[in-house]
């Protein structure tokens, strides 16, 4: 039920959002961040929590922070790196995982007013730590997708993007590796030369 709260949510704000933008169109020139020598400052932040008898009677939740910064090289080309804190916690268990690493983007100008498609990759070196084990765990995350900017000003705007994780992880000897797939909504900012 939560899920279905959280894309409802979603959809009522992306259709405001759309709704609204013929009425904010006329104005700056929104294409602007797209010019060699624009910094962009942005990121993810997501909380979630689970109940119920699935997950047992201590619930779980799960916190994610992922700040970024890019520089276009070229118009419409931005590249840059990126940080991720992830933290899980299950009753009195525990486990923190951080992450930094290159990413790169490039923007489509589809001469739109507000709405800048990007597709997006990157490499994040990752460490995990637990409250449950001493030993910590390293390994990688690859991923990338794609997404959309919608500008809500010249130099803000509110970001949407689906990306693909290929993840691996060791400890002590063992690798496991495993995928994602994430939906993840946050903001940026472009400061223009």
């Amino acid at each position: 039920m939560k899920n279905v709260r959280f894309f409802a949510a979603a959809g009522f704000i992306l259709a405001v959002f759309i709704g609204v933008s013929p009425a904010l169109a006329a104005g700056p020139n929104y294409s602007a961040f797209l010019n060699k020598g624009t910094w962009n400052f942005g990121g993810m932040i997501s909380y979630m929590s689970y109940g119920g008898d699935l997950y047992g009677s201590s619930g779980m939740s799960t916190f994610s922070f992922t700040p970024a910064v890019k520089y276009f090289i070229t118009p419409n080309l931005a590249i840059g790196g990126q940080v991720a804190l992830v933290t899980n916690s299950e009753g009195s268990d525990s486990t923190t995982a951080f992450g930094i690493g290159p990413s790169a983007a490039y923007f489509f100008n589809v001469k739109s007013e507000r709405f800048f498609p990007y597709i997006g990759a990157g490499f994040l070196y990752m460490s995990n730590s637990s409250s449950w084990s001493s030993n910590s765990a390293t390994g990688t995350d690859i991923y990338f997708g794609g997404g959309m900017a919608f500008m809500l000003s010249s130099s803000l705007a509110l970001i949407a993007e689906l990306t693909y994780h290929i993840q691996s992880l060791s400890m002590s000897g063992t690798s496991e590796s495993g995928h994602m797939l994430a939906l993840s909504i946050g903001f940026s900012a472009f400061l223009h030369k």
